[in-house]
């Protein structure tokens, strides 16, 4: 009711609610720049489609059989990600025979917003790592 009660709300616009939505996805160090990237994109966004989205996320009820994954798995957590808390994410990581576990610190829920380096850093090491030896990850290479 959190999520979707915004964008329900009699008379609310995307563009009215866009900057609440983006406070609380973003953690307290993204900057200015992310922060209005955000509002902008959330303006373009269907109101009815991403509502409907959040209620299916939200009432989805069946259970995720985390220890049947079999494949190389990345769970990459934000360290101020009230959505989706490290300790969270954490604990999902733990229950995936041979994960792979990162944090990033200081970023909200949209990591790969706040700290695009960090992210596509550790996103690609980790597929490159697992592309069966076919390419190698270079701090130096561009992403």
């Amino acid at each position: 009711a959190n999520r979707c009660g915004p964008w329900k709300k009699e008379g609310s616009t995307r563009a009215d609610i866009g900057p609440a939505v983006a406070r609380s996805l973003l953690g307290p160090e993204a900057t200015p720049e992310v922060f209005d990237h955000l509002v902008q994109s959330m303006s373009l966004l269907s109101a009815q489609g991403y509502a409907k989205a959040l209620e299916a996320v939200s009432t989805h009820e069946s259970p995720v059989r985390l220890e049947a994954i079999r494949v190389p798995t990345h769970v990459v957590a934000a360290g101020e990600d009230r959505l989706i808390p490290p300790q969270q994410m954490r604990a999902m990581a733990q229950r995936i025979p041979g994960s792979v576990y990162d944090e990033i610190a200081g970023a909200g829920h949209l990591s790969n917003l706040e700290r695009p380096e960090v992210f596509d850093r550790l996103v690609l090491g980790f597929l490159l790592e697992h592309a069966g030896g076919a390419a190698t990850y270079r701090e130096d290479a561009a992403p």
